[in-house]
């Protein structure tokens, strides 16, 4: 019989989170620091309130250069 794999044994649980006020650098700073794709934006009580991603923060980029 094969062993189920569960998401806990995949998970990071070190996991980086931001702010929304975190400024956009810093945070596009951090991703590619810490070499990861994305991360959690919680508020004061650390609920979800979204995720940023490299995506997001290129866009940003991308969008100042253009102005």
């Amino acid at each position: 019989m094969t062993e189920r794999l569960t998401v806990g044994q995949f998970m990071v649980t070190d996991i980086v989170t931001f702010t929304p006020e975190t400024e956009i650098g810093k945070a596009a700073r951090v991703l590619l620091e810490k070499r990861i794709a994305g991360a959690p934006v919680v508020d004061s009580s650390d609920a979800l309130v979204g995720i940023l991603t490299k995506k997001d923060c290129f866009k940003v980029a991308l969008s100042a250069a253009y102005y």
